[in-house]
């Protein structure tokens, strides 16, 4: 495996665990790092940075239920910069929106990348939505109630809840080339685990023959653990 390769995986991996620890958890912890102004609020569980002309890095702030949102050097803070989210928690920004998941209706929001067009219910009858990415047209969660990955097309159509199955109290998430990675494990233990996105796709597209339940075939022929 080239180091480059390498390098970036780790680095997926290091932000799913960031994830996993943020997302889940009571407000207070935070994976915002900004320099020591944005990061100063109590309520941040998880950040997500646009790699665009005059980025920004965007929250979730789980106590007020808002996303906020900074410059790179963590100025120009807005704690309320999107408003009337339910817990939000993990978040995710491709180069037009920004994505985040509602914990407490079990939905993913989204708006644009300057606060407009906020939509709190783009995709809806979520468990309980944990980890968050977004690649190649997709948006990838982590259900830690549903004991599952799912997908959906950007535009919240195409929803498939169940993309991935078989595996057990997920969070944390990230999508690097061919393969989707995430955090799991209940209790003490933990685990990253992955996916190869084809071999998913090929498995759902063959479990919708008739008598074929979605995504059986998959839990058998998934790579679990790190490898």
């Amino acid at each position: 495996m080239a180091a480059a390769r390498m390098t970036a995986i780790v680095a997926a991996v290091a932000a799913l665990a960031a994830c996993a620890a943020g997302c889940g958890g009571a407000a207070g912890q935070s994976a915002a790092g900004t320099g020591g102004r944005a990061s100063s609020t109590a309520q941040a569980n998880s950040a997500a940075s646009a790699h665009s002309p005059g980025g920004y890095i965007y929250w979730a702030n789980n106590a007020s239920n808002s996303i906020g949102r900074a410059n790179l050097d963590g100025s120009a803070a807005n704690q309320a910069f999107i408003s009337g989210a339910s817990h939000p928690g993990a978040v995710a920004v491709d180069s037009s929106f920004v994505y985040w998941v509602n914990r407490g209706t079990g939905s993913i929001g989204r708006a644009r990348l300057d606060g407009s067009g906020v939509n709190q219910e783009l995709i809806t009858g979520l468990a309980q939505p944990a980890g968050l990415a977004v690649s190649g047209g997709y948006i990838y969660w982590a259900d830690n109630g549903g004991n599952s990955i799912g997908r959906a097309r950007l535009d919240g159509s195409q929803v498939n809840a169940g993309f991935i199955l078989q595996t057990a109290g997920p969070t944390g998430i990230a999508v690097y080339g061919r393969y989707v990675y995430w955090a799991a494990g209940n209790g003490s233990t933990g685990v990253i685990e992955r996916a190869d996105l084809r071999a998913a796709e090929i498995s759902q597209a063959s479990s919708r023959a008739p008598g074929a339940r979605a995504g059986s075939r998959l839990g058998s022929s998934a790579p679990r653990g790190w490898r």
